[in-house]
């Protein structure tokens, strides 16, 4: 059975990026009897790439977007279809287009030790599992990122949106039907005016929309910097990461382990961050 798996979740807006996955049976990468086709769909559903020869060998394969084609905060949805012993088969990866990154790869790498030295590849993946972590604990964005949901009207001249700071919105319809957006009020804490009010129906609203910090504060680029270097080197010494205390001839040591006191990681820098910034209702 084949797979595909997608890499670089997280694409910086304007700038080039390249989507890959790698065609695998078992486990292993295989080749594609052809070069595999690849169709990419913005989360509005305009094609913005349809049918594109992807590029590669050995089961790894990629399409390059250019600069205007990530101008926008979006999140697309590629198709790849390639021929394996004669059969097509079809894969879906999804990738997200934002405002920036929380840490740079330089930085990343300059917090690794001396002696470890990850790929590109595996700073990228460790800086993508950290900004997730972070703002996934905080319920906030900490860069411009793009939305779609669904909400129950409720009757009145508001409704809350699911995601705080919000920066601008894109599309609203109501049972289907588009809104004038310039009717329409926006506030940093997700909810959104109408002149009048909301139909009433369950998820009968649908609204796309940008939210965020305008940029990172430096205090989570930190932490990001700090939680991926965890991520690439977890347990640099000898003991056993499970372990709440370490006692030597000299002194005897309390570790901080996530759930301890309240701990989400074992890096108090980086708890300091989540419980700063952590979002509470009707703070934006």
């Amino acid at each position: 059975m084949s797979s595909a798996v997608s890499s670089g979740y997280f694409l910086l807006r304007g700038a080039s990026a390249e989507l890959f996955f790698e065609l695998t049976v078992a486990g292993e990468p295989v080749e594609a009897d052809d070069a595999p086709t690849v169709t990419v769909v913005r989360d509005d559903g305009t094609a913005l790439v349809t049918d594109a020869p992807a590029t590669g060998s050995k089961g790894e394969y990629s399409l390059v977007l250019s600069p205007e084609q990530t101008a926008s905060l979006d999140i697309l949805t590629a198709t790849w279809k390639a021929t394996v012993d004669g059969v097509v088969q079809t894969f879906t990866t999804r990738h997200e287009i934002v405002g920036d990154y929380l840490a740079s790869i330089k930085a990343i790498r300059d917090s690794l030790p001396k002696q470890v030295s990850p790929s590109e590849e595996g700073i990228v993946w460790a800086r993508t599992l950290a900004e997730g972590w972070l703002e996934d604990e905080c319920r906030v964005a900490f860069r411009p990122r793009y939305a779609r949901e669904a909400v129950d009207g409720t009757g009145e001249g508001k409704i809350l949106l699911g995601r705080p700071r919000l920066i601008g919105l894109r599309e609203v319809t109501v049972n289907g039907e588009p809104a004038d957006l310039e009717t329409l009020k926006g506030y940093p804490s997700g909810v959104v005016w109408t002149a009048g009010s909301w139909p009433e129906g369950a998820l009968n609203i649908s609204v796309a929309y940008e939210h965020g910090f305008p940029r990172p504060p430096a205090q989570v680029s930190r932490a990001a910097v700090r939680l991926a270097r965890h991520f690439i080197v977890e347990n640099p010494s000898d003991y056993d990461e499970r372990a709440s205390s370490m006692s030597t001839d000299e002194a005897h040591y309390t570790f901080i382990t996530p759930g301890m006191r309240g701990a989400i990681t074992s890096i108090p820098e980086v708890n300091v961050v989540i419980e700063a910034f952590e979002y509470r209702e009707g703070i934006a």
